[in-house]
């Protein structure tokens, strides 16, 4: 007897008694072949390129052949767009996994984080035909570490459209199910779902709370936690698929040393507090956001303001004063955001504890994805010119 299906777990009491025969998805070869036969049949004379057979990778002979009779429908060509697009679609059906829209702006939409934003460019050229016939070792990936409200979770969400590949994100909670076994099983289906859609970015978002039991006993979850953190490092160390991973964390104090080992990822950055010059950066990037010209901005004086701000509450108090002159029939202007941040009080003066601990661990265990220096002389630099004028 043989029993055909897309997955199959025998029962217990015949599980000695039958052989399992997993096939795998097509390779490259049987990809072109699928590709050529596919033109053929639409009496088409196509240049098979290595862009589609990248696009086509991960899908079943029958969701290539899909995706390729598609395109010739809509483009009267073979478009690695088109076939994306199809597998964006099944990873939307599978529920596991979250499409991010690309920010077209890419790292732009980032303020500061100059050494992260350098260290991201130069792997761009990472997924290139070249840069397979040159050897190239494909990127792991980062991990993102610092204080609340940033830039970890912006930085991540860009970092697919500056490598110039589609992003995935993980919700680590909708791996967890109340049956036995099944949490296990949809963390191995989300990763040859990843597989799949490579070469692509997988984003776990606060891995530290999704994953903050995987140090402990397992008392509480039988150890449910635990076993699906230990297949995710797993997979970390020895995919050889083009799978770019992201994560982010406010406290990695919570999660085990093992998480942190090179092998998992290729480098772990600091984010810390914003300086003058990134602060001034980033209320550049949130006035443009709301669609007013940062020129017309003092923007030298916002920062000031804004000190021991993060990111996110320096966008706060953009929101705020837009509010506030919405109010009063204005425009928003300098003295309307000075007005609102003066309103604010810091997550680094309410949590200053929290945030000094976060801080204190980051300092000399991760490189920081800012550079100080440099930001700290242009300021002074400009002061100087602006006090000339």
């Amino acid at each position: 007897m043989c029993l055909v299906g897309p997955d199959f777990t025998p029962w217990s009491t015949i599980e000695k008694h039958i052989t399992v025969l997993d096939y795998t998805l097509p390779d490259k070869k049987t990809l072109e072949a699928i590709a050529k036969e596919t033109a053929k049949s639409g009496k088409k004379e196509i240049k098979i390129t290595e862009q589609l057979l990248r696009a086509l990778s991960g899908l079943s002979t029958s969701e290539a052949e899909n995706a390729l009779a598609l395109s010739l429908v809509e483009t009267e060509g073979f478009s690695p767009d088109v076939v994306y697009r199809e597998k964006i679609a099944a990873v939307k059906r599978g529920g596991l996994l979250e499409i991010v829209d690309p920010d077209p702006n890419g790292l732009d939409a980032v303020g500061g984080l100059d050494n992260l934003k350098e260290w991201i460019l130069q792997r761009k050229k990472a997924y290139s035909v070249e840069a397979e016939k040159f050897g190239l070792p494909t990127p792991k990936g980062v991990l993102l570490v610092g204080v609340p409200g940033t830039g970890k979770s912006l930085s991540a969400r860009c970092i697919g459209t500056a490598l110039g590949i589609p992003s995935l994100k993980l919700d680590v909670g909708s791996l967890f199910n109340s049956l036995v076994g099944e949490s296990e099983s949809r963390t191995r289906e989300t990763l040859k779902l990843a597989e799949a859609m490579s070469p692509c970015c997988l984003w776990i978002d606060e891995v530290d709370k999704g994953l903050s039991g995987s140090s402990g006993s397992g008392s509480n979850d039988s150890g449910v936690t635990r076993r699906v953190f230990g297949s995710i490092l797993s997979w970390m160390q020895d995919r050889k698929t083009p799978v770019f991973v992201i994560m982010t964390a406010n406290q990695v104090e919570s999660l085990p040393p093992e998480f942190l080992r090179k092998g998992r990822f290729d480098e772990v950055f600091a984010i810390d507090l914003p300086t003058q010059e990134e602060r001034e950066k980033i209320a550049a990037v949130v006035i443009k956001k709301n669609k007013r010209n940062p020129e017309k901005f003092d923007l030298v004086k916002i920062a000031e303001a804004t000190k021991d701000f993060s990111g996110a509450e320096i966008d706060g108090s953009v929101g705020e004063a837009m509010f506030a002159a919405f109010e009063d029939g204005k425009d928003i202007s300098t003295e309307y955001i000075v007005a609102a941040a003066e309103n604010i009080i810091p997550l680094s003066k309410t949590m200053s504890e929290k945030i000094d601990a976060i801080r204190k661990w980051a300092d000399g265990r991760a490189r920081s994805a800012s550079k100080k220096e440099k930001r700290e002389q242009s300021t002074v630099k400009r002061k100087i010119m602006n006090s000339n004028k």
